[in-house]
């Protein structure tokens, strides 16, 4: 029988970062035996100023971990998980592989041995960077979809990226409940929505109780939108919430994007991934929708944890692939 891979999972207390992590570590565990050892980490200007050294030595020393003496995976997501991952990559060396989810800082890209960063960040290849179409997630496809049940998911303020305007918001999910007469649907607000918008969706639905519910994010804690994404055919979500397009394309729903005002047109993070899934035809716009374009109904779910999960082993474990 062959022997638990060893990893330890760096968590910094915020869900969107800790999901990617655990998304891998979930897809690691469909593939090999493994034991995890979880981590919080919360760094703070000390830890920042040990990981330093650490980082320029790894720098120095190219310290990178080597298939058949590699003994441990160290991963996170997140730039508060980085001073401890350095600190023990350093310890380590090549006897550990240091993987980061999401783009870290460009002093520290060389201390990691592999990161998983979105086609659409602008950076340039190298041998310890691994592209995917989106970020790590949770959500599979279950196939035990609803195609009489619809999801709406909305986002809300973050004033460097897009304007929000609640009119628009809430005309947008009235005229989903309207011409999606054939659907039951479900209305979820985020930690970010603002309250007036909150508000406005809560009267709105207790106006159509009969074919829509309102859960406000409080409600919504643990796994309730996984569950949602495996029970609801259709998805709608805001523009500006882009890890929960990725998410309701890697459980295999159909999905279309409610557009937001972005601050700087055509240099949004966001917007180019949205662009690209525009292009490879995984999503619907909002206003295509209203002239008659059905979403797109995708044959391939997108599956990125599984694919990071492979290149790890395929890197520094190959015999348990």
């Amino acid at each position: 029988m062959m022997n638990e891979l060893t990893i330890n999972a760096y968590l910094d207390g915020r869900p969107g970062h800790e999901k990617q992590t655990m998304a891998v570590i979930q897809a690691l565990q469909q593939l090999t035996p493994i034991t995890v050892s979880i981590q919080t980490s919360a760094s703070t200007i000390n830890s920042m100023l040990t990981m330093m050294p650490a980082a320029l030595l790894l720098k120095l020393n190219r310290r990178r971990a080597t298939a058949g003496l590699a003994e441990k995976l160290l991963i996170g997501s997140g730039r508060r998980t980085h001073p401890a991952i350095v600190r023990d990559k350093h310890r380590l060396g090549n006897r550990a592989a240091a993987v980061c989810c999401m783009r870290p800082d460009i002093s520290l890209r060389h201390a990691f041995d592999l990161c998983l960063l979105l086609a659409s960040d602008r950076v340039a290849d190298a041998d310890n960077i691994f592209r995917t179409t989106g970020p790590p997630c949770l959500s599979v496809d279950e196939e035990k979809h609803d195609h009489h049940r619809g999801l709406i998911l909305i986002g809300g303020l973050d004033p460097k990226s897009h304007r929000w305007d609640t009119d628009l918001i809430c005309q947008q999910v009235a005229t989903l409940i309207k011409q999606g007469r054939e659907r039951i649907w479900t209305i979820s607000s985020s930690p970010r929505t603002p309250p007036e918008t909150v508000i406005r969706l809560a009267h709105l639905t207790a106006t159509v109780p009969n074919r829509a519910t309102f859960y406000r994010a409080e409600d919504t804690a643990g796994s309730w939108i996984e569950k949602q994404y495996q029970q609801n055919g259709e998805v709608w979500v805001t523009a500006d919430s882009i890890s929960m397009v990725y998410e309701a394309l890697s459980a295999g729903c159909r999905v279309g994007v409610l557009p937001v005002q972005w601050r700087r047109p055509g240099r949004s993070l966001h917007q180019r991934s949205l662009d690209q899934l525009e292009r490879q035809n995984r999503i619907g716009r909002f206003d295509h929708w209203l002239a008659g374009t059905p979403l797109p109904t995708v044959a391939t779910v997108l599956n990125e944890a599984e694919r990071c999960a492979r290149e790890i082993l395929r890197r520094w474990w190959p015999e348990r692939l």
